[in-house]
């Protein structure tokens, strides 16, 4: 009988320490590598990470992004990247970078003591998007001082899932003073938004699109800009 008791007693406690070492492990392993992008690029960036969590969640911050978007419809902004000079829409027929520059040169003559406001909005998950950026970074350095470059967020949820959380994440990051940091990091690493192991609560569930959406995703990224017929009537 004594036996049988103590075989059973070190049965069970060889299962609760086992039990406890899975616990610790998975713990561990969580921690080491199921951590959302978010907190990989602000540890990167050597932000506040409680700080930075609380302010993913943060009213104020969320309402950032949204007041963008309420202005992007204003506009009647449908497509992204949509950039605006002085207000006025730019419907890019051929380069960006020429016609962009076209556009400032243009608007500095007319008031060369006056700042030239060039505004984007647009998606960090958008392919277009990332091809534009290189392009409006070398124009804020080229036209230091002559023109202010400001990115107003425009995420399209339903072709990109992961863009409102990066969205929401680049405003966290500016409660911190390093928006622009973030905003570099989000487009210089455009491919973790789409990778599984940097899912993230913030983004929906269905992150796979049609292959309609994929074609025309493939299709922008090859002209560089997306454009729709609503946009171009705009001056």
């Amino acid at each position: 009988m004594m036996e049988k008791l103590t075989s059973t007693t070190g049965i069970l406690i060889g299962s609760i320490v086992l039990g406890v070492l899975a616990i610790v492990g998975f713990a561990v392993l969580l921690d080491d590598t199921s951590r959302p992008w978010e907190l990989e690029y602000a540890e990167e960036l050597g932000l506040d990470l409680d700080q930075f969590q609380a302010d993913l969640e943060n009213e104020d911050v969320i309402a950032r992004v949204d007041a963008d978007v309420e202005e992007a419809d204003l506009r009647g902004v449908s497509a992204t990247p949509s950039i605006f000079v002085n207000g006025e829409y730019m419907n890019f027929q051929f380069d960006i970078d020429s016609e962009l520059r076209n556009k400032l040169e243009e608007e500095l003559v007319k008031a060369p003591e006056e700042l030239v406001l060039v505004e984007e909005f647009a998606d960090f998950q958008c392919p277009a998007c990332g091809s534009a950026f290189p392009i409006l970074e070398q124009i804020k350095i080229d036209y230091e001082g002559r023109a202010e470059v400001v990115y107003r967020h425009f995420p399209l949820e339903s072709i990109h899932p992961f863009a409102r959380a990066a969205a929401i994440a680049s405003e966290a990051a500016r409660e911190q003073g390093k928006f622009d940091e973030m905003h570099d990091l989000l487009f210089l690493n455009q491919a973790d938004l789409t990778n599984p192991d940097f899912s993230d609560d913030q983004a929906t569930e269905e992150s796979d699109t049609s292959t309609e959406e994929e074609s025309s995703d493939e299709t922008t990224e090859e002209q560089t800009v997306e454009q729709t017929t609503e946009n171009s009537e705009q001056e």
